[in-house]
């Protein structure tokens, strides 16, 4: 019985590794990853809603879907680098290769008969089958986090139709996880907004920080006598009016 080549069986250990270093990174310093803030939410929603057994641990929805750290001992990371090492168009080795694995923290990945989804800390990476039913052209799309603004899986009879910020982008396939995928895409979106909000907040901060110095520093010539009263004047209101 023939198994996966030397390159794959290479790739496929490198790849892992890197997925690990990249967990080892969140554990010793959560905020050396970008979004933290986006990873940490995902992870505690996943804690309090992940759905479990009657003895309070989590239930293994299938062989499918991996979430945080559980990814490393649980996902086959042999089918990534088969499709990685032979891209074709009937596989998903070119949305596969566009991740950045040494700088993206891969928190949760959905494989099912070519479709799914891979959700690092900048992006969301969909492969999906095409719109209309038993269509099986490739549709593949990465959005950066601060791209998403809805994202809605629509359940149907064996395939379910994906719609990312009003736009139906292609079919994703049923499994038992599919509920639970449904809830946390939706957390997806609610997390991306709540990270744009706050990296606008953070750009008004540095702007408000930055006018704030520069009116000192206007000042400061006034009482030096390098500016009349009549220049300060005119470039306080120039300040003023960026912040």
């Amino acid at each position: 019985m023939f198994g996966p080549s030397k390159e794959v069986k290479q790739l496929s250990a490198d790849t892992k590794d890197k997925v690990d270093a990249m967990w080892k990174k969140w554990d010793e310093d959560k905020d050396k990853v970008a979004n933290s803030d986006f990873v940490a939410k995902l992870l505690d929603f996943n804690e309090r809603n992940h759905p479990k057994t009657l003895m309070g641990k989590k239930k293994k929805l299938d062989d499918y879907f991996h979430i945080g750290q559980d990814i490393i001992k649980d996902f086959d990371f042999n089918i990534l680098a088969k499709q990685m090492n032979e891209p074709q168009p009937t596989n998903l080795g070119d949305c596969f290769n566009g991740i950045d694995y040494e700088n993206e923290l891969i928190i949760s990945i959905y494989y099912n008969s070519d479709t799914g989804f891979v959700l690092t800390n900048k992006k969301l990476y969909f492969y999906l089958k095409g719109g209309k039913f038993f269509d099986g052209s490739a549709n593949y799309f990465s959005k950066n986090l601060d791209e998403i603004k809805e994202i809605t899986i629509k359940k149907g009879f064996s395939q379910n139709s994906v719609v990312l910020n009003g736009d139906d982008i292609g079919n994703i396939y049923n499994d038992d996880s599919l509920d639970y995928i449904r809830k946390l895409i939706a957390e997806v979106a609610r997390s991306s907004s709540d990270l744009v909000k706050s990296s606008n907040i953070e750009t008004k901060v540095v702007s408000e920080e930055t006018g704030l110095d520069k009116l000192k520093k206007l000042k400061e010539l006034l009482d030096m006598d390098v500016l009349t009263q009549e220049e300060f004047d005119k470039q306080k209101d120039e300040i003023m009016k960026t912040l």
